[in-house]
């Protein structure tokens, strides 16, 4: 069964400069949704659309009639987007040649029962966590790639990833695909610029960490410790929660008041 963004993504490429065409189904292998070449490149894509999010309407649908309770969202990484770039993966190698750029199209639309999207699948791609550090007397929260188990790095295939959230873009290359040089230098990269969150150059530009480093994941100390041999300007303090906040209200319309 297509995706239902696989339209809305054809025509947002279109628009962009790209030939696109639908790639054709199988029904004995999961095959990407479209084909787009511009500039004698050629790159297939798969678009996966985010309706809701499942944990957060269950936990909103459980508020007690009358009552008001906020409800902290996670922004860690979530197993239910890691499914679909399993799948993605799968797809985007099954019609591609070595050389053709295969990139991930995310679509979210935030909403009652999706909140934060962007956040969300971009810690699922890079295995963001948030670090407290302190530096020059001043404490400050930042997000640290690869202090978390990080999607891009077990599913290689992907050169990129596409997040479109309420119609704005935002481009994430993979830096574990062996195509990463081809695709920085790609008609997709090149558009969509400066719109780009490359972890390299935020690292370069003092904007957030990076552990590049085989350390167990959930060995927090040997993760401070690596940051810390890394930048020894900064003194560690420890990972805390990735969270939002949304305030839940419910009503009960049998109790209103009519004047007639």
């Amino acid at each position: 069964m297509r995706d239902s963004g696989r339209g809305p993504v054809k025509k947002r490429l279109e628009a962009l400069g790209f030939q696109v065409d639908d790639v054709a189904e199988n029904p004995k292998q999961k095959r990407p949704d479209l084909c787009a070449s511009k500039d004698g490149t050629t790159m297939f894509v798969e678009v996966k659309t985010r309706t809701e999010d499942a944990e957060l309407r269950a936990r909103m649908e459980s508020v007690g009639v009358g009552t008001t309770e906020s409800i902290r969202v996670s922004l860690d990484k979530h197993n239910s987007l890691s499914s679909h770039v399993e799948k993605a993966n799968t797809q985007l190698g099954a019609a591609s040649s070595a050389d053709d750029l295969r990139l991930l199209w995310f679509r979210a639309d935030n909403g009652l029962f999706v909140q934060d999207a962007r956040e969300q699948i971009g810690t699922t791609l890079l295995g963001i966590r948030m670090v407290s550090a302190k530096r020059k007397g001043a404490t400050r929260v930042r997000p640290c790639v690869y202090a978390g188990y990080a999607d891009f790095s077990r599913y290689r295939a992907i050169d990129g990833a596409m997040i479109e959230v309420d119609g704005a873009l935002t481009l994430i290359p993979n830096q574990f695909s062996p195509r990463q040089d081809a695709f920085a230098c790609s008609p997709i990269y090149r558009t969509i610029a400066p719109a780009i969150l490359d972890v390299r150059q935020g690292d370069r530009h003092d904007i957030l960490y990076v552990i590049e480093s085989d350390i167990d994941r959930k060995d927090d100390d040997a993760l401070l410790a690596f940051l810390l041999d890394k930048y020894p300007a900064d003194e560690f303090l420890g990972f805390v929660p990735y969270c939002a906040g949304t305030t839940v209200t419910t009503i009960d319309a049998r109790r209103g008041n009519w004047d007639i």
